[in-house]
């Protein structure tokens, strides 16, 4: 279990809105779209959703983590 759980640490940047940020430019351009994340990219996926209305769907395979808009309630 120990093991399984050091696999869910995200660790690809400090700065997740760096890579997000990058993701709301290229829908900028290309216009709106679905996005698939997968593992580590899920964050960055979910962070793109809550900062741009471009992105139309979120399927996201065994993400990271989990992200959640400020000051929301968390599911249950």
């Amino acid at each position: 279990m120990n093991q399984f759980a050091r696999q869910t640490i995200a660790n690809v940047t400090d700065d997740d809105h760096v890579i997000t940020n990058a993701f709301v430019a290229l829908l900028d351009k290309i216009g709106p779209a679905i996005l698939i994340p997968h593992s580590m990219s899920g964050p960055f996926g979910m962070l793109a959703v809550i900062k741009s209305p471009k992105v139309k769907a979120l399927v996201t395979y065994e993400p990271a983590r989990m992200v959640f808009p400020a000051g929301e309630p968390r599911p249950r």
